[in-house]
């Protein structure tokens, strides 16, 4: 991943409290968590909305990535997470990030398809962070959790497809292996959305799993399972 540094055998409280981490200089992202904003391809200059952007990695990369020139809306629902996204923005010095505490799923009318691109890093129900050493990481996994994220993630794809101007890129994505989440809920959009067509993604990671409606990533030793989809908008 070309902004990538990797630290070998360093503890994650080591690097948290180096002076360039404390300074904002670097940010310490998980490999698998950096690739939605990479498939995203923002551009200095453009207009992005990143739709559930807390804790703020994704957001931020983003803003990196742009050269700082442009602008990024960046939407947070949850009044602690909120705060804490705040912080993370303007630690890292995005000064093209604006923080919005806003439903992602009430956008306001008149930002329909003004955005070049939209990223809706949705959240899921986070089977590509299950680890079977640790109970806590499947503890709460039911197929009734995967059905109730479903539904909202549905609400939140229809909204942020909205944003996107024609010509325009959507990226959705999340940290979960289920289908119902990920290459399921992308062909229903498709099929209701005529507009848009899904573009296969570019992903230099060894263990990926391509389907029609995007790339499932596997979780490794290095970084979790993630799912990634790339949406053009055509008309």
């Amino acid at each position: 991943l070309p902004h990538a540094l990797a630290c070998p055998g360093a503890r994650e409280r080591e690097l948290l409290s180096h002076p360039l981490c404390q300074s904002g200089s670097i940010y310490l992202q998980g490999v698998a968590s950096m690739l939605p904003p990479i498939v995203l391809a923002p551009k200095s200059g453009e207009r992005i909305l990143d739709c559930c952007a807390a804790p703020g990695s994704k957001t931020t990369q983003i803003a990196a990535m742009m050269m700082n020139r442009g602008e990024v809306i960046a939407l947070e629902r949850d009044e602690i997470r909120f705060k804490k996204f705040k912080h993370t923005v303007a630690l890292q010095g995005a000064a093209i990030v604006s923080c919005q505490r806003m439903d992602a799923t009430r956008i306001p009318i008149e930002w329909s398809a003004t955005f070049d691109a939209v990223l809706a890093d949705v959240p899921c129900s986070a089977e590509g962070r299950i680890h079977l050493s640790d109970p806590r990481t499947y503890r709460f996994w039911s197929q009734k959790n995967i059905l109730a994220h479903a539904r909202d993630q549905k609400c939140l794809l229809t909204s942020a497809a909205k944003c996107v101007r024609p010509g325009g890129r959507l990226v959705y994505s999340t940290c979960t292996l289920a289908p119902e989440e990920n290459e399921k809920m992308v062909e229903g959009f498709l099929k209701e959305h005529a507009s848009f067509v899904h573009v296969s993604e570019q992903i230099k990671l060894s263990l990926i799993r391509p389907t029609p409606f995007g790339t499932i990533v596997l979780p490794t030793a290095e970084h979790e399972g993630f799912f990634v989809s790339l949406l053009l908008r055509h008309d």
